[in-house]
């Protein structure tokens, strides 16, 4: 090991002497060699304060570009050590290393945390980062062939981590360009390297519905839900999963499914508006309870037969 690769290794190891506070049972130091690069399942960030003056939203982007599917990044409170940051920390071992300042220091360090002990490796990663951030920016331009370009070179670099962003983005280039085709190639590709990619889904889902394979892309939009329930509130799924219901070349609706997604908005709105009417009525609230309960139930049952064709 030569030069600042190993002085990179040499600080994880003596970082990893360290003791976080000792009511946590889940860090314990000093970590055998051998276990410093064992099992890395997540890395956690400091973005308090201290840290975030540091530049550590900077290293929380390029950790989450750089590392592979099978590792997490999210960003944390404070690690403790304020001042000697950015501060992070390796999951289940609980190695904590400082001074993460750079990008090629985060890339450094995601390398021996991995267990890979090469210089190439880690320039490799920030090459295709930069060709990533060059494709973003001719995207942005609506330059989706020069996108293309970038992102296909980025892949042949095959870096060790974020390859699987690199398919994603690449298959919405393509995708934007209308070559399907090579969108879903990608976007496949992107998935057997991460099976629970949720973004990849949403993309492959898009894919679909350019192709007028509706029930498809509603399979893809449900796989990403069951991975990350939270989804359902962001304003684009929801569209995405209007438009897997309506068929827009034969001006068409999927009326169980329509009923269905109706159905639960009447529910939500009338119960909103019942707990208004609540409010003002003379009667016991247990009779104005069961009062309306019974009105709504009525009116949702009634819905789907409101979509049915004349």
């Amino acid at each position: 090991m030569e030069g600042g690769f190993g002085l990179a290794f040499n600080s994880v190891l003596q970082v990893a002497r360290l003791r976080l506070p000792s009511n946590d049972k889940s860090f314990c130091f000093p970590l055998p060699r051998a276990r410093i690069n064992a099992e890395l399942k997540e890395l956690r960030v400091c973005t308090n304060r201290t840290c975030r003056r540091q530049g550590s939203m900077q290293i929380l982007e390029t950790l989450s570009s750089l590392a592979p599917p099978e590792v997490a990044v999210k960003s944390c409170g404070c690690l403790g050590r304020c001042g000697a940051g950015p501060n992070l920390v390796a999951l289940p071992d609980g190695v904590v290393v400082g001074h993460c300042g750079t990008p090629a220091r985060a890339s450094e360090i995601l390398m021996v945390l991995c267990g890979i002990k090469s210089d190439h490796d880690a320039a490799k990663n920030l090459e295709a980062l930069a060709l990533r951030k060059r494709a973003e920016a001719e995207f942005e331009k609506a330059n989706f062939s020069e996108a293309d370009r970038f992102l296909s070179q980025a892949i042949e670099l095959k870096p060790f981590g974020g390859i699987h962003v690199l398919y994603k983005d690449r298959c919405l280039a393509r995708l934007t360009m209308g070559n399907f085709s090579a969108a879903l190639e990608d976007v496949r590709e992107a998935l057997e390297l991460a099976p629970n990619y949720t973004e990849a889904y949403i993309c492959q889902g898009d894919v679909f519905l350019a192709m007028d394979q509706y029930d498809a892309a509603e399979k893809s939009y449900s796989t990403c839900l069951q991975i990350d329930p939270s989804i359902r509130r962001s304003k684009s799924f929801k569209l995405r999963l209007t438009h897997a219901y309506v068929y827009p070349n034969h001006g068409k609706i999927n009326l169980a499914k329509a009923a269905s997604s109706l159905q639960r908005l009447i529910e939500v709105l009338l119960s909103l508006i019942s707990v208004l009417l609540l409010s003002s009525k003379p009667y016991p609230v247990h009779e104005r309870e069961q009062h309306f309960s019974t009105k709504i139930s009525s009116l949702c049952r009634f819905v789907p037969f409101l979509l049915k064709k004349p």
